[in-house]
C-alpha cells in the first residue's frame, strides 16, 4: 500500500474503507482504523433527508479526532437537493463527498437514485457539474459496470463525471442487476482505468489479500475499496498491507484475539448508545465476528436473546474455539 492523493486530500494508503449501509458507523469506523484502516466513509447519507429533516440522523455523523480523515457517500437524483447535503455535509468537517451511483437497493432504485443515474446520465452530469464547481473538498463518484448485461456502460459515464470535474471514481465490478453476487468484471474496470487520468479505486469482490492483489494487476486500478470484506474482519487492512508489501499470507487471528474485539466492539456501542440499544445493534455483528466458529447458529441465536452487557459478555467468555 502507497500513499494516495484524491484532489487535494492525501492518504496514507490507497485501502479504503467503503461506506455499509446500517453498518459503518462510528464503532465500526474506530474498530477498523485500529487494525489499519486509514480512510473510512460515514453511512450513506440521503440528501433529501438532510433538506427536508426527515429522518436525517446526525447520528450516522458522529466522530471524533481519531476517526479522520472521513467521508461521506451521498444519495439523492435531485441536483439542487444533493448540493444543499454536500454543503451541509463540508460544513461539518466532512473531508471528501462521493456521490452514489451505485445502489443496487429496490427502495433506492424506485427513488430514481443510486445505480439508477447509470440510466440517468443527463441528471447525473447536472449533480456532478454543479457539486463539482461549489465545493471544496475532494468530489468522487461511485458507480457500477452499468445497469444490466446489455447496458454495460461505465467507461461512458466514467469520463462524463471525469469531465464535470470530480477528482477520483470508485467503480464496483457488477452491475446493477447483479447486486453483490456473481463475478467481477475486471476487464471493464481496467478500460475506465485506461482511459481517465483522475486516480481510479476498484471495488468488488476483495475479501483478503489475494483478492486486492487480483484487484491491482488485473485493473491497473490506483486504489481499492473494501466493503464486506472488513465485516467482522477488521484484519483485513493489515493482511492486505503485507501480503502486497511482502508477499506473505497472515495466518488469521485466533478465538481469543477475535473475542477481545467483540468485546471491545461491544464497548464502543455501549459508550455511545447505552446498554440496550447497543446490545441490539451488536446483534447483526454477533454473525460476522462468530462466522468461523462452529455450531454458530446455536450460538448466535442464543447472543440475540441476551439481554445485559454481564450476559453477553459471560457467554462470549464460554465459547470456545
Amino acid at each position: 500500500m502507497s500513499e494516495f492523493k484524491i484532489g487535494k486530500l492525501t492518504l496514507k494508503n490507497n485501502v479504503l474503507l467503503s461506506p455499509l449501509a446500517g453498518i459503518s458507523d462510528l464503532p465500526f469506523r474506530i474498530i477498523n482504523r485500529q487494525f489499519g484502516c486509514q480512510f473510512a466513509f460515514t453511512e450513506m447519507v440521503d440528501a433529501a433527508s438532510i433538506k427536508y429533516r426527515k429522518g436525517v440522523k446526525i447520528c450516522k455523523l458522529e466522530t471524533i479526532p481519531e476517526d479522520s480523515p472521513l467521508g461521506s457517500q451521498l444519495l439523492g437524483q435531485d441536483a439542487g437537493i444533493m448540493l444543499e447535503g454536500a454543503l451541509f455535509l463540508q460544513d461539518r468537517g466532512i473531508d471528501l463527498i462521493e456521490v452514489n451511483a451505485s445502489c443496487p437497493a429496490r427502495k433506492v432504485i424506485k427513488k430514481k437514485a443510486g445505480a439508477f443515474l447509470m440510466k440517468n446520465t443527463g441528471r447525473l452530469k447536472e449533480i456532478l457539474k454543479l457539486l463539482a464547481k461549489n465545493l471544496k473538498v475532494p468530489l468522487t463518484l461511485k458507480i457500477r459496470t452499468g445497469w444490466d448485461d446489455n447496458s454495460l456502460n461505465a467507461v461512458e459515464v466514467a469520463l462524463l463525471a471525469e469531465d464535470c470535474g470530480i477528482d477520483a471514481l470508485v467503480i464496483h465490478g457488477r452491475h446493477c442487476r447483479q447486486g453483490h453476487q456473481g463475478p467481477v468484471n475486471y476487464a471493464l474496470i481496467k478500460a475506465v482505468k485506461e482511459r481517465l487520468s483522475i486516480p481510479v479505486i476498484g471495488n468488488g469482490g476483495i475479501w483478503c489479500g489475494r483478492d486486492a492483489l487480483l484487484m491491482f494487476e488485473q485493473t491497473g486500478c490506483d486504489g481499492i475499496m473494501i466493503a464486506r470484506g472488513a465485516l467482522g474482519n477488521p484484519w483485513i487492512f493489515k493482511e492486505i498491507d503485507v501480503f502486497l508489501s511482502q508477499g506473505i499470507i497472515l495466518p488469521r487471528p485466533g478465538w481469543d484475539k477475535v473475542k477481545d474485539t467483540l468485546i471491545q466492539h461491544l464497548h464502543f456501542l455501549i459508550n455511545k448508545d447505552g446498554v440496550p440499544l447497543a446490545i441490539i445493534k451488536m446483534r447483526k455483528f454477533f454473525r460476522y465476528y462468530l462466522k468461523n466458529l462452529s455450531g454458530r447458529k446455536k450460538i448466535v441465536s442464543l447472543l440475540d436473546k441476551a439481554k445485559s452487557e454481564e450476559e453477553v459478555i459471560s457467554m462470549i467468555n464460554s465459547l470456545q474455539d
